[in-house]
């Protein structure tokens, strides 16, 4: 009996990787991320075909270049064809990055296991720098709110001082004003009392009987 032969599985060619410009790079060829928390699976433990140059989107109302605008021309099927196929290979490429980057820590090399322990150290690292960061502003905030409401209070109390300093001078000043007044009254009133009694006094030296009864 005549073995069948064995069907390999079909599998969709993916052109090489060309890394894009825009991308900084290391100097081991891999990108360089700068952000503070990135996306997993990172683009340095990523494969290859994750940057692979992928066609461009064709816009299916532009017609093409050097043709007459004829209903022939106007026809979108490849266009739309390739935009399919594009779109296809897009999801290929994600599927496999997702695919491979979870299967590295359980089916990986050692090397590939560690990579991605030191990845995951590095990613922790980050988190807790970035949540003391925030925690470090957090409290320079509450430090500086707490040093502006001191600042105030000491302004209030400093303002209440000089309140009541100004209201102490001015009662002050009132009493004096007060006692001054007081006094050069009783003083008139007392010389005015003098003058009185020697007036009547040397009346009664004119005028003993006093017929008038206006001497005291």
């Amino acid at each position: 009996m005549t073995a069948l032969p064995k069907l390999t599985p079909r599998q969709t060619p993916i052109s090489a990787p060309a890394f894009s410009r825009n991308i900084p790079l290391t100097t081991g060829g891999t990108p360089k991320m700068t952000a503070l928390h990135v996306t997993y699976p990172p683009l340095e433990r990523a494969y290859t075909t994750d940057f692979a140059k992928m066609p461009e989107r064709i816009n299916q109302l532009a017609p093409a270049e050097g043709r007459r605008r004829i209903n022939m021309n106007t026809e979108t099927a490849e266009a739309n064809y390739l935009n399919e196929q594009r779109k296809l290979l897009m999801q290929r490429r994600e599927h496999y990055r997702y695919y491979k980057a979870w299967s590295r820590p359980y089916y990986g090399t050692p090397q590939e296991k560690e990579e991605y322990r030191k990845e995951t150290r590095s990613m922790l690292k980050q988190q807790m720098d970035h949540k003391w960061s925030a925690e470090k502003q957090e409290f320079l905030e509450k430090v500086k709110e707490s040093q502006a409401a001191a600042a105030y209070d000491q302004k209030c109390n400093n303002e209440d001082v000089e309140n009541f300093r100004n209201r102490f001078l001015y009662l002050t000043k009132f009493r004096d004003e007060n006692k001054r007044l007081m006094e050069k009254f009783w003083l008139e009133r007392e010389r005015s009392k003098i003058f009185e009694d020697t007036y009547d006094r040397e009346q009664l030296r004119y005028n003993p009987i006093n017929w008038s009864c206006t001497l005291k």
